[in-house]
């Protein structure tokens, strides 16, 4: 016999007993028709297909699941037919599909590890998907609460090969339940497992859940997906006795010849695998695979059953994983497939973890593990870091596998990608969100972008933070001014213009949406110089308060802040960024943000922390012939220099004005401006449109930064309003920073000069 075979699945009712040789115990019209293809294509055998347990153990199984709602079909329809050596596989599926009782067949694919040769990817030698978000799922938070670790839960890995007693795995002790292992393989399960559950040893990495109760492998080597499948459901139902997770890391080799590297649970028999476990209350993680395919254009006599709201759509329960990059904004990896049926996505690239070869190697290590292979486990860490917090609080009941999936894949409670509408591979979850807002288990403090700021992630201005205030003097009441029932809530104009020359005094304005209260809550205000991108190296503290923050989402007031005097750089335009802290909601670690990754974008996706520009400055341009001088600095950390960041300068004066600006010559301006008048070596004087016109510059700014001027001259006669002038920054087409100047002037009077 050859090693091919066809997985056949009978109608309702039609199927023959589930026992060896079924052929001899088909009915009377079947016996017919196998004698027909016998005659055909030679000595042929029919056999049960699921043999990881047995039959009345898949009754029961079965007979369980329907206590919780209607089942899929019956595990006990599918059989395999075997393929002879001499026969065409693709002949043989096409006469069994004749049969009036057979519902579907195929020729069963090959599985492999949905993994992506790292050879060509760089090396990062930290788990940045264990920070916070956006870079990561939060896994350092979680493992404050408890069960965050990953305690109580339970763990079946389906693959091919691992090695268990790998320096940095041996202490779970992971047994195997199905299958054999694959020497072949044992690097990509040893890696998977790594970022799962690598114990706290001293020792190459930690795993996002270090704590599980109990880790197993099914191993679809020497078996099929589908029956590793029901072993883990076997396993997790009769053995542990509770509910757990599966994780499927594999793909089809070629599905039906046309999809390289597809989802499993386009077979039948994985899919309805998939649904027993879902019903049974166990979570499965499934690895969406690499083949670059749309999956909501995968469509199988006329339906579409990966495509979600299409009247073909199927859903087997499961929880599927694409893949994105490692760096936030997560742009969609090109291998990875995509589309509606993509519920979350991880890192797909440049993970660390523990790693193996075919001899079993016990001390090896990787910076570059990747794929949706890679993906995966870290969705699956969080799936079973929010079952152990679930179950670790009061409430002991676990959550359903629809519930995790749909708090997982929930895009206000995680990060999004790049750009969701073309990436299509759902959110990656963050811990310390799901925590606090779901499970309520943690404060949840936020301080506003906007006055319609709800404390999730958003797209919306990041630069004009209302719960920033800074007065000339300080207040007497602050909560009373500024809090909640104040009248102000939502007025984002409390603030002053800072005082050169004097002491100036900040309060900042923290809610609280959890239902925990967040006692000694640390909050911070901090000023840096003007400047189009902020970044984090040139912020200068101004000072960190303690404070409760109720719950109830009650605008709570901190401050004053004493900014003195002396710390005042003298008149101009300061931004000024706020944090609010907490042991159980930490804000992101600021050392670490690569301001290029677009810092609006880190403060849309972090609710810790706020931003807000101070535009307004004491200016005073002195006749037609002198002009105010507005410096500001464009970083371009290293590496660089970058060649498509650009910066834009737009103005809004009145007739007769003029606008320059100065800056390095290594700053090459766009084409068609010309020098202005007062060129020296060294220098660029650039002559600007004064009104409504937005005015690109060429990115060759040399890192670490570029200090430019602009200067301005406004006629004496239009002295009686402000003026708006603005530059931002650009980083592939994206604004990733901005600053604004408000020229006070006042009006002259009649008879006197200016």
């Amino acid at each position: 016999m050859s090693n091919q075979k066809i997985i056949v699945k009978f109608l309702g009712g039609s199927a023959p007993p589930y026992s060896a040789a079924a052929q001899k115990r088909l009915d009377a019209s079947q016996q017919t028709d196998w004698t027909r293809l016998s005659s055909k294509f030679g000595n042929l055998s029919l056999e049960p297909h699921f043999t990881a347990i047995s039959e009345p153990e898949i009754r029961a199984l079965e007979g369980s699941a329907l206590t919780k709602g209607p089942g899929a079909s019956s595990l006990t329809s599918y059989f395999v037919l075997n393929v002879p050596d001499s026969v065409d596989p693709r002949s043989l599926l096409a006469a069994i599909l004749e049969w009036d009782t057979v519902e579907t067949a195929y020729v069963e694919p090959i599985p492999s590890d949905p993994a992506v040769s790292p050879s060509d990817d760089p090396r990062f030698f930290n788990q940045g998907y264990l920070r916070a978000a956006p870079a990561g799922i939060n896994a350092v938070f979680a493992w404050g609460l408890p069960g965050g670790d990953g305690a109580g839960q339970h763990l079946v890995d389906v693959e091919q090969g691992w090695t268990f007693n790998h320096e940095d795995l041996a202490a779970k002790n992971v047994s195997l339940i199905h299958g054999r292992i694959s020497d072949s393989s044992r690097s990509h399960g040893t890696a998977v497992l790594g970022e799962l559950c690598a114990v706290d040893n001293q020792k190459g990495c930690v795993g996002i859940v270090p704590g599980l109760a109990s880790v197993s492998a099914s191993s679809t080597s020497g078996s099929s997906v589908a029956n590793a499948i029901l072993a883990s459901v076997a396993h997790l139902t009769n053995v542990v006795k509770d509910v757990g997770t599966i994780l499927i890391e594999q793909q089809w080799v070629n599905w039906n010849g046309n999809y390289p590297n597809m989802i499993v649970e386009v077979a039948s028999d994985v899919f309805d695998a998939i649904r027993l476990a879902t019903q049974l209350g166990h979570l499965v993680v499934e690895a969406a695979g690499n083949g670059s395919h749309d999956l909501d254009t995968y469509h199988l006599n006329g339906a579409f059953p990966l495509r979600r709201g299409d009247p073909g759509f199927r859903d087997s329960g499961a929880l599927v994983v694409g893949a994105g990059s490692a760096a936030a904004p997560h742009d969609r990896l090109s291998f990875s497939n995509f589309g509606s049926r993509i519920d979350c996505y991880g890192w797909g690239e440049n993970v660390d973890t523990t790693f193996s070869n075919p001899a079993a190697a016990t001390n090896l290590y990787t910076a570059a593990f990747n794929g949706t292979s890679s993906a995966s486990p870290i969705v699956t860490g969080a799936a079973l870091a929010v079952q152990g917090m679930k179950r670790g609080g009061l409430d002991k009941a676990p959550l359903s596998p629809a519930t995790l999936r749909a708090i997982l894949s929930d895009p206000t409670l995680g990060t999004r990608s790049a750009n969701p509408s073309v990436d299509k591979i759902g959110v990656m979850p963050n811990l310390q969100r799901i925590a606090g807002s779901v499970l309520k288990l943690a404060p949840e403090l936020y301080i506003r972008d906007t006055i319609n700021d709800t404390g999730v992630p958003h797209n919306g201005i990041a630069s004009f933070s209302p719960d920033i205030v800074v007065r000339q003097r300080p207040v007497t009441h602050p909560q009373a001014s500024f809090g909640e029932g104040s009248g102000t809530e939502n007025n984002a104009m409390l603030s002053e213009a800072v005082a050169s020359g004097a002491d100036n005094y900040g309060y900042v304005r923290v809610r609280n949406k959890s239902d925990v209260p967040a006692n000694a809550a640390v909050v911070s205000l901090y000023w840096s110089p003007p400047s189009t991108l902020i970044t984090p190296k040139n912020w200068r503290l101004i000072g960190s308060k303690s404070i409760d923050v109720p719950n109830g989402n009650k605008l709570t007031v901190v401050g004053p802040f004493n900014w003195p005097q002396a710390s005042v750089p003298g008149p101009g335009h300061y931004c000024f960024i706020a944090t609010v802290s907490h042991m159980f909601d930490m804000a992101p670690v600021l050392a670490t943000l690569d301001p290029i990754q677009n810092f609006s974008a880190f403060i849309q996706a972090n609710n810790n922390v706020a931003w807000r520009n101070f535009d307004v400055a004491d200016i005073r341009p002195r006749g037609n012939e002198e002009a105010a001088v507005l410096p500001f600095m464009v970083p371009n950390p290293d590496p660089g220099p970058f060649v498509d960041m650009r910066v834009e300068i737009c103005a809004d004066l009145p007739p007769g004005s003029r606008l320059r600006i100065s800056m390095p010559d290594t700053i090459r301006p766009a084409t068609g401006l010309a020098f202005g008048p007062g060129y020296q070596p060294g220098t660029l004087n650039v002559e600007l449109a004064a009104s409504g016109t937005t005015v690109p510059f060429q990115a060759q700014f040399l890192p670490p930064e570029s200090w430019l001027r602009i200067l301005v001259q406004i006629p004496p006669k239009y002295w009686n309003r402000q003026y708006e002038i603005f530059a931002r920054q650009l980083y592939r087409e994206f604004e990733v920073g901005r600053i604004t100047w408000l020229l006070a002037l006042p009006p002259v009077e009649e008879g006197k000069e200016a």
